[in-house]
Formats: structure tokens, C-alpha cells, sequence
């Protein structure tokens, strides 16, 4: 019996390819996050200024929206699990390229082909992980494959300050490298199970043929908004802990050791993945349950709740409580759309539409990114944060006017 069959006559979420899918994730994002809070860092060191910082980052998101709605189709014609070894492949040969760029163009280039990386892997993971495991439980699984990302969130800024304190960023470049081939063997060692795909066009619907599916684009539309929140996170809470005058947080996070000092930004990573995963352990079966749309808007001004505390961030304290709403709110959020997109795209076109959802939430990134850094500029850090939780407030109006009923 096939692995799809199994999970179709069995509540169990649990098979040897989610498994080695989880740890896949694990270090795939491992690789991504070991360089989350360093990168800003390394693009100012070449002379980027706030606007061009947020455009570096963005530019990974950019590439990966674009790249998206293709690779979904390619998911769903080629198979989820030949696309995901080409993303992780990426993203073992994308790091070294960093150690080429000397001028801020050069390092979008390297971001560029990073972010093809991205597009590629999450887009037939998720898809993967959606065809094995229970409708029923799909919320829950699609929350609890995350805590791999999120675990890797937790721990990779922090490690990725850590070695840049002791080595040089071309070492933390090369673990990052080392991280993504272990995601390609994870990867290569997992069954596909049944990838349903075709070789023809037939039962496929292409991408503006998905998009106009009102189950497929308000989800999206929403994961936009909320992700234009982590767009700015990502690219500006180092530079805004540091205009604050934030110290590190000196070895005060837990499992991390008394003696290493841990910077504000990778604190509030770490912060936000642990309140991520205890939040999907306690209430991911609740979210299936309760159903995809009642369980998305409180999360949803959760987020928004969070970046209005900002402007009062004046010590880690503070910024702990924010990491902590924030990752209640926005960690939760993401799973939920997603298995809502998921139930309503027909079968043959699940990973056109996991792509689009996912370009959707690249796009909100690549938007808070660059356009967070415009209004940064002009009306610092502080407002900016309160200006992008109005904008995830929009975004819950929306989803609850056009999802109404």
C-alpha cells in the first residue's frame, strides 16, 4: 500500500517520509537562518544603506515570487520530490557566492539564486507533506512539520552570531552550505509516496486559471499582509535594536550556555520559535477543529497587537514580550492559511496552488523589506512598526469581509 493510501485509511499523521521531510526542514532552514541576523550586518560592511539593506534581504523574496507560480506547476507535473532536491541544492551552492560580492549589486545577484532555492523547496515540501498525511489532520501536520523551521529559527541566529563572533563570514557561509547538503540528503533518503503528477497539461489548472479561485487568493491575500511583518523583522530589528541600544541578552536564554552572549535580534528569534512551537503543540489539533477561518483572525490581530508594542521597545524584557506575541500570532497564522488554500485547490493542482501561497507570503516579505526601509527612512524605525501592524489589521478586515459565510 502506498504511503498516501495509508494515510487515507489512518488518522496517524506519523510515516517515514514525514519524518525525514521534518529533518530536511530542519536543516534546510538551518542553512537560511544561520544567516538571518548576520546578513544586514554584511550588507552594511559593503556600504548598503537602510533602503538598499532591505532590498538585499528582499531581494531572496523577490526572486522567490516570481519563481513560484512556475515551480508549482513543475511540482505538480515533475513531482514534489525532484523539485525539493533541486531547492536544496540551491541552497548549498548559493552561500559561497556571498564570499564573491564585493558591491551591493553583487550580493543581490547572490541573493537572486538564493531565493530560487526557497521557491523550489518549500513549494514541494509543503506539497509533499499535504498529499501524506490525513485531510483531516492537515492543519496540525503542515503546523508540526513547521516547528522544524521554527526549531532551526530558534537556533540558527543565535549559532549564526555566535560563529561570526568567533570565525569570519566566510566560515559562516560554509556552514550554511553544510547545512543545506544535509537537507539534500534528508531529502533524497525520503519515499516519495504517490507524487500525483501528470506529464500532460490535462487536470492541471494554470496559475490564473488558480488565482481566480476565491478559496486560493484571499488566503494569499492575507498571508501577504501578515508576512510583510516578518519582511520587516528580518531585515530592520537588528539596525532597530541597535539604534535602541539594545544589550545582548549574555547567556540568559535557556539550553543556549551561560557563557554566550546572544545578540537582540537572535534572541527574539529564538524567543519567537519556542512560543511558535509551544502555541502549534497545544492548539494545532483545535485549529483543524475549530476550522481553517474562525482560527486565522485572532492570530491575525495577535500580529497586529504585536508590532503596536514597537515604539515602546526600550529593553529586552519588552522585546521578549513582543517575540512572544509575535510568535503566538504570525507562527500560527501561516499553517492555518495554508491548509485552507490546500483544501480548496483540487488535487491536481495542489502544488500550483501551495505556490501561489507561498508567493504571497514572498511578496509580503520582499514588500515589508524594501518599502519598510522607504518609511523607515522617513519616519524612523518606531513608526514604520506601527504603521506595518495597521497594515496586517487591513489585511484581517479583508479576509473576514471576503471569506464572510
Amino acid at each position: 500500500m502506498s504511503h498516501r493510501s495509508r494515510a487515507l485509511t489512518s488518522d496517524s499523521i506519523l510515516s517515514l517520509s514525514f519524518g525525514l521531510l521534518v529533518i530536511a526542514n530542519f536543516l534546510f532552514f538551518g542553512s537560511m537562518y544561520l544567516l538571518m541576523a548576520t546578513l544586514p550586518v554584511y550588507a552594511a560592511e559593503l556600504g548598503g544603506q537602510p533602503a538598499q539593506v532591505g532590498l538585499v534581504i528582499g531581494m531572496f523574496a523577490i526572486t522567490a515570487v516570481l519563481a513560484r507560480p512556475y515551480v508549482g506547476q513543475l511540482v505538480d507535473r515533475l513531482g514534489r520530490k525532484a523539485i525539493a532536491l533541486i531547492g536544496a541544492a540551491i541552497f548549498f551552492a548559493a552561500p559561497p557566492l556571498y564570499n564573491l560580492a564585493t558591491t551591493i549589486p553583487m550580493l543581490m545577484a547572490a541573493r537572486m539564486f538564493h531565493g530560487m532555492g526557497i521557491a523550489c523547496f518549500t513549494t514541494a515540501a509543503t506539497t509533499w507533506v499535504a498529499d501524506i498525511v490525513p485531510a483531516s489532520r492537515r492543519a496540525q501536520a503542515i503546523g508540526l512539520y513547521g516547528v522544524s523551521s521554527l526549531t532551526a529559527m530558534a537556533l540558527g541566529p543565535a549559532l549564526g552570531t555566535a560563529i561570526l563572533g568567533d570565525t569570519s563570514f566566510p566560515f559562516l557561509f560554509a556552514v550554511s552550505a553544510a547545512a543545506a547538503l544535509g537537507a539534500f540528503l534528508a531529502g533524497a533518503l525520503a519515499p516519495p509516496g504517490q507524487s500525483v503528477h501528470a506529464t500532460g497539461n490535462a487536470g492541471h489548472l494554470g496559475f490564473w486559471q488558480a488565482i481566480r479561485v476565491r478559496g486560493i487568493w484571499v488566503p494569499t491575500l492575507a498571508t501577504l499582509t501578515c508576512a510583510t511583518s516578518y519582511g520587516t523583522v528580518l531585515s530592520f530589528l537588528p539596525l532597530y535594536a541597535m539604534e535602541r541600544k539594545l544589550p545582548d541578552f549574555g547567556g540568559s536564554l535557556p539550553f543556549l550556555g551561560s557563557g554566550l552572549d546572544v545578540a537582540p535580534a537572535g534572541g527574539f528569534f529564538f524567543i519567537y520559535a519556542l512560543a511558535t512551537v509551544a502555541v502549534r503543540l497545544v492548539a494545532g489539533r483545535l485549529f483543524d477543529r475549530m476550522g481553517r477561518r474562525k482560527a486565522a483572525i485572532p492570530v491575525m490581530l495577535l500580529v497586529a497587537f504585536a508590532f503596536w508594542l514597537f515604539p515602546n521597545l526600550h529593553s529586552l524584557s519588552w522585546l521578549a514580550l513582543i517575540a512572544m506575541l509575535y510568535g503566538a500570532g504570525f507562527g500560527s497564522v501561516q499553517p492555518v492559511l495554508n491548509a485552507l488554500v490546500v483544501d480548496k485547490a483540487p488535487l491536481q493542482a495542489r502544488g500550483a496552488a501551495v505556490g501561489i501561497f507561498g508567493a504571497g507570503f514572498d511578496l509580503g516579505i520582499a514588500i515589508g523589506s524594501f518599502l519598510g526601509g522607504v518609511a523607515a527612512a522617513a519616519v524612523g524605525y518606531a513608526a514604520m512598526y506601527a504603521l506595518v501592524g495597521a497594515v496586517v489589521l487591513a489585511g484581517c478586515l479583508a479576509f473576514v469581509y471576503f471569506l464572510r459565510g
